[in-house]
Order: C-alpha cells, then structure tokens, then sequence
C-alpha cells in the first residue's frame, strides 16, 4: 500500500509540473500577442527604374493591344509610359526609336507584315537604364472580307497537349488553345496528314506554335477557341535584329565604328546604305558619330548571301542620345 501512495505522489508532482509549464508558456504568448506590431512602409509604385520586376510589367501601356489582329499594315502605335525615357521598337522588318514626352504620352508609326508579327519594346529610362523588355505579338490578315472581330492571335512554345487542349508560353504570357474539328492545322510541310485528329497527333511537346481564334468569354481570355494554327518545329520564329544600349568608341572611318556596353565588351559595327543615323531624333549622317557618345543600337548579323557583310554587324538604326 506504501508503494502505492508512494507513485500517486511521484504522478500528482510531474501532473502539477506539466500545469505549471503550461501556464507560464500560455502567459509569455498571452504577453507576445499583446506586442505593439510594426507594420513594414511600402513607398507607392513609382515609374522609377527601381521599381520591382512584378511593377515594371504594368509600365507600358499601348494600343493596339497585344494579340491583336490587324487588316491594315501602317499600325500607329500609342501608348503611355515612364516620362521623358526612350522606347525601341523593333522587328525583323522595322525598327524604330521614340523619346516618350514629359506626361509619359509616345506615338510610333510602325509597318506590319502579312502574318505574324514580333515586335521587341524595350524601353530605357533617362539616365540610360533599361527598366524592361517585352515581345508583343501581333497579326496582320489579309482576308478583310471574311475578318471575324474580335479575334486574337498567340505565338509561343507548346508546354503541354491534353487530348484538345494545347497550353503554349511565351516570355510570361501562357494561353490554352483549343482545337476543334473546324480547326485549320498547318503542319512542318515535311509532315503529311489526312484530318484534323490525324494532325494533332503529330504535335510535340517543345513546338512553337501560332493560333488564330476567339477568346472563351470575356471572364476568360486565357484560352483561345482556335480556328485557325500553324507548327513550326525549326526556324521558330523570333526578332533576330538585337537592340542595345552603348557608348561610342571612335568615329566612323571606312563605314566601321566599335562601340562598347556597361561591361565593357567591345562591338564593331557596320554602316551600310540602308543604315539610318537619327542624333536625338533628327536624320544625320556618319560624321555625327563621335567618341563617347550614348546611342541606342539596333542592328542584325549580315547575310551569307552578301559576302561583303557575312558576319558582320550591320546597323539598321543608331539613335545618338543628348
């Protein structure tokens, strides 16, 4: 019997020890919660280079919107952006550079081709920063007469195929395009099909794909209802002219000029008869181009077919900045 009450003594002591450790943990919460909290300041967004990555997506603001489709091929573009910077547009097939004004307003005549169209806006603030680069995609139709409003377009590398649905991304754009039985499927002309089911077999995962169609709903954009899609499993369309932001090193001698970046890589350039020089904005020639001067850059890699620019750097444009 002493052993008994010997052990209901030893549990009644660890019993009022784990009450104990109870009650003083629950005490320091009961303190911690009444805690003055500090609340973390977050400065209101502002058209600043330093301003985070999620903010500069939203900086640039244009029409016609992207994935659009068009019928006619002199698009104006405008739009709204950071004040007083610079905006490149470019393509394979033209190029251009505005000086956005003091309210952040731009306007760019920009010429389309038939078909897709990829246009690269990258956009530099006015201590010469590029705040960000975005790839709009664009459609200029030729069938005015069947033209169904509303359509849209998209272009990008296919993610995932279930059963109907194909999901393709671009940059940071992703879409589900939806194939149906009406859907017209253009294939790599190497590739021979006999219906529309026997064709979507023969997409892979890793394709670029482009769709014409309607969106779902107006509550749901993220899926194109797709009428009309074509593959491409090599040359995947892309901007193959670059744009870059860099200082002169010396001044044009021979049609030859090198110009370096922040990193100080040195580029040699080539200025050809289809080359345009604008100094802030102003058609001029070669001799405008001195050392140390900032320029915004757009240029491509010479043709095989043109054996006096194989490899080189051609300049399609230099805008020479104040």
């Amino acid at each position: 019997m002493a052993v008994f009450f010997t052990k209901l003594f030893s549990l009644k002591k660890y019993l009022f020890l784990i009450v104990i450790i109870a009650f003083i943990s629950y005490g320091i919460y009961w303190l911690w919660q009444r805690q003055p909290r500090v609340h973390n300041y977050q400065q209101p967004d502002v058209y600043t280079e330093k301003s985070n990555q999620n903010s500069q997506k939203q900086l640039l603001e244009i029409t016609p919107e992207n994935f659009s489709v068009l019928t006619v091929e002199n698009i104006k573009f405008q739009g709204k952006t950071i004040a007083n910077s610079y905006l490149a547009l470019t393509s394979n097939n033209s190029h251009k550079v505005v000086k956005i004004n003091e309210n952040g307003i731009f306007e760019a005549d920009v010429k389309l081709t038939s078909g897709l169209n990829l246009i690269e806006a990258i956009q530099f603030t006015n201590n010469l920063k590029d705040v960000q680069k975005k790839t709009l995609i664009y459609w200029l139709s030729e069938n005015t007469q069947n033209f169904v409003p509303n359509t849209q377009v998209f272009a990008g590398n296919i993610k995932n195929i279930f059963d109907i649905l194909i999901t393709a991304t671009f940059e940071e754009e992703q879409k589900e395009i939806k194939i149906d039985k009406s859907t017209i499927i253009q294939l790599p002309k190497n590739i021979q099909i006999e219906s529309t089911s026997s064709a979507l077999e023969e997409i892979r995962i890793g394709d670029f794909i482009t769709a014409l169609g309607q969106v779902k709903s107006a509550d749901d954009k993220n899926q194109i209802i797709a009428s009309d899609v074509e593959i491409f499993r090599e040359n995947k369309p892309q901007v193959t002219k670059k744009t870059r932001l860099l200082k002169t090193l010396s001044i044009v001698r021979q049609n030859i000029f090198s110009a370096k970046d922040e990193q100080n890589n040195i580029i040699e350039f080539t200025i050809n008869k289809n080359s345009q020089i604008l100094d802030q904005g102003k058609e001029t020639d070669s001799e405008s181009i001195i050392k140390n001067k900032n320029a915004i850059i757009i240029y491509h890699t010479g043709s095989d077919s043109l054996r006096s620019e194989a490899g080189k750097n051609i300049i399609d444009l230099i805008y020479l900045l104040p």
